[in-house]
């Protein structure tokens, strides 16, 4: 998969989140049809950034996604996130327009408690 579309990540989550991108991590977009774009990196089993987009407008593709390969683009002052081509219109402006998007991002640890019997059963606590 190769992506064209990238979008730069907001400067509050670069500037308290932006060292997560430095070390090596997984990638997997998920998009609802209704108006929600979620990206979420991961490094290690117990360690994930999401990043939650929120458009204005519905998401001009059927619900979708998955792991893609990884494509973050880590520059001095920004950081870019790819969006697959379903989606891509969805966040280019035409002409004369602005792209606003509501965003929510935080980090989750996952960790196994001693109480907890087998791999199955994970703990996830927001930091």
């Amino acid at each position: 998969m190769k992506f064209r579309c990238f979008l730069a990540i907001s400067d509050r989550a670069r500037e308290e989140m932006g060292e997560f991108f430095l070390q090596p991590h997984r990638t997997s977009i998920v998009w609802a049809a209704k108006r929600h774009f979620l990206s979420l990196f991961t490094i290690l089993a117990t360690l994930a950034l999401y990043y939650d987009l929120q458009t204005r407008e519905p998401i001009e593709a059927a619900a979708g996604g998955g792991s893609v390969p990884t494509a973050t683009i880590v520059l001095k002052n920004r950081i870019f996130i790819p969006i697959p081509k379903a989606i891509s219109a969805s966040f280019i402006p035409q002409t004369g327009e602005k792209k606003r998007f509501e965003v929510r991002a935080d980090i989750i640890r996952t960790e196994i408690s001693d109480d907890d019997q087998g791999p199955g059963n994970v703990n996830m606590r927001d930091s």
